[in-house]
């Protein structure tokens, strides 16, 4: 029995879906990015990159694609701690990391970011 080691495992869930390398990828830049390491965004477009492909093919729409990968990431930005307040801008760490990801997700898809809609205007 082959057993992998993967540092951010605790962090991620739903990932189970990806392959093995697109899955260590993205559980590897994300991780990094929401634990604070300095380096570039590069890798995080790679995974994302790999990642829709991915669920392209398994025939997962746009819009839940984009909603995979931010959940992914707001899963993983909660339970290392990234969701301490950012002292420019007052909200969760993680959330900066998320927009990057949605944004990064819809470039891959060819479209337009979707918008944001604010939980209080939904009242």
């Amino acid at each position: 029995m082959t057993t992998t080691h993967r540092k951010y495992r605790e962090l991620f869930t739903g990932t189970e879906r990806f392959s093995t390398g697109t899955r260590g990828r993205l559980e590897r830049s994300v991780g990094r990015a929401l634990l604070g390491y300095r380096g570039g965004f590069t890798s995080v477009q790679a995974a994302v990159r790999s990642a829709t492909l991915e669920l392209r093919v398994l025939g997962v729409g746009d819009a839940d694609i984009v909603s995979i990968l931010s959940g992914i990431v707001e899963a993983a930005g909660r339970s290392c701690g990234a969701d301490r307040s950012s002292l420019m801008s007052g909200e969760p760490y993680w959330l900066a990391i998320q927009a990057r990801v949605v944004k990064s997700a819809w470039g891959e898809l060819g479209q337009p970011p979707a918008p944001m809609v604010d939980a209080g205007q939904l009242a």
